[in-house]
Formats: C-alpha cells, structure tokens, sequence
C-alpha cells in the first residue's frame, strides 16, 4: 500500500490517499483502486466537503463505494459531510 502525505486541509481536515502496491504499474485494462479518505479532526461539522483530484492519464472512472460523488470532466469528488 502507498500513502500519499496526508495534509491537512483549512477547517481542520486530514486528507490521506491509498493506493494499493500491486495498482502502482497497471497493465491495460486492469483495474485500479484510490482510497481517498477526508477526517475531520475538529468538533466543528463541516459540510459541503469537496477534494479536486483527477485521475491519471489513461484511467477512466468507474465507481465507487464510498457514498460521495464524482465529477470525472472536473475531478471533483463531493466527500459530503
């Protein structure tokens, strides 16, 4: 597993992205896994959370499970609240 630096994010967010090991150098066709995780580190809620993060050249979207939305042509994720 890669981890990018997490970074810390104004409201007192912690953004962290996970990529598998074995996803690191895909062959075509393959399918490769991001986990973005966004934690608010705060009492404060926050809501209204997006991350602008778009894939790689030569990747196309295709789901996700994590209960946010995608905007493939801006690359901006809704994480929600």
């Amino acid at each position: 597993m890669v981890e990018a630096k997490p970074l810390l994010l104004p409201n007192d967010l912690l953004l962290t992205m996970t990529v598998p090991a074995a996803d690191l150098f895909p062959n075509i066709g393959d399918t490769v896994t991001f986990t973005i995780k966004v934690k608010n580190i705060d009492s404060t809620v926050v809501t209204g959370v997006t991350v602008k993060d778009s894939l790689p050249a030569g990747l196309i979207y295709k789901s996700d499970d994590g209960g946010g939305t995608y905007d493939n042509n801006t690359g901006i994720w809704g994480v929600g609240s």
